[in-house]
């Protein structure tokens, strides 16, 4: 996920790589940033980069969405921007296939990591910061040891706000 301001480089890192690249696809959260400064307007929204190999196999897919409108809150987390569990179930389902690798270089607390296990897909992820990404393996290994029950929280006590 990205903000404006970061599509022109990561679509031209796209094109670079030899990729067919699609226009960003909106990820809204209602309320989700708000300018506390009153400076301007909030933004809602994220973009996903989507691109796809040149090559004729990959060129038939299916209708995917044109946007991903979360519902809800995501559980309380200790950074800003975390992904909601849902959505990312939803983009896991629509962009790959079972036994996928799923890779996310900034992993946080897991979220896209979660969703692709929890999808049938391999997980990979990185995350810069220390802490953060202790939560992100609490929370894999807590989902990992209790995968059946419904409603458990996913989010460690001390990785939550």
């Amino acid at each position: 996920m990205n903000s404006h301001d970061q599509l022109p480089a990561i679509e031209e890192a796209m094109e670079a790589a030899g990729r067919y690249v699609f226009a960003p696809v909106p990820i809204v959260s209602m309320g989700s940033r708000v300018r506390f400064s009153g400076d301007g307007p909030a933004n809602w929204t994220v973009y996903m980069m989507v691109s796809r190999p040149k090559k004729k196999e990959w060129s038939k897919w299916r209708s995917l969405p044109g946007a991903y409108i979360e519902t809800g809150r995501p559980e309380p987390s200790v950074i800003s921007g975390t992904k909601q569990l849902q959505t990312m179930r939803k983009i896991i389902r629509d962009y790959t296939r079972p036994d996928d690798t799923v890779w996310d270089p900034y992993a946080g607390t897991g979220t896209t990591l979660l969703a692709a296990v929890m999808e049938g897909r391999r997980a990979v992820g990185s995350e810069v910061n220390p802490k953060t990404w202790a939560c992100a393996v609490k929370r894999l290994k807590r989902w990992d040891a209790q995968p059946q029950l419904p409603g458990i929280s996913l989010v460690p006590e001390e990785c939550s706000l």
